[in-house]
């Protein structure tokens, strides 16, 4: 994965910058749940996420912009999930035609804390789901 040189505080929750793709499903003290939308084609604004995973509802196409200007390929199967250890920043885009879904699970301790911002290197794709 690209890594941004620029550190930040963070300040721009995908929920709060760009409500049309990201929607809270639920949350309390321990646990905020975030259902990713997009249609075929659609583009985000550039977002950040608190530690957490995210799980792939359908397959995936998507690119991943950074805020250094690097750009990443995305392609990942339903069922896979993707985690990231620290907050990060990037503009996604659905390069497929179809809708792209996901769910999101942060752990609501993570999001209450101001965290410096480290892009992890790399964000970790996998498809062995316990079950």
């Amino acid at each position: 994965m690209a890594s941004a040189k620029a550190k930040t505080d963070f300040e721009r929750d995908a929920v709060k910058v760009d409500p049309k793709h990201y929607r809270v499903g639920m949350e309390n003290d321990r646990v905020r749940v975030v259902r990713i939308s997009y249609r075929g084609r659609d583009k985000s604004v550039m977002h950040q996420h608190p530690p957490g995973i995210a799980v792939f509802l359908t397959d995936c196409h998507a690119k991943f912009t950074y805020p250094d200007g690097k750009v990443e390929d995305i392609k990942a199967k339903a069922g896979e999930y993707l985690w990231f250890g620290d907050v990060w920043e990037h503009l996604p885009e659905n390069l497929s035609d179809k809708n792209l879904e996901l769910g999101s699970y942060l752990r609501r301790t993570e999001i209450l804390k101001t965290r410096r911002y480290y892009p992890p290197d790399p964000l970790s794709f996998s498809s062995s789901m316990p079950r």
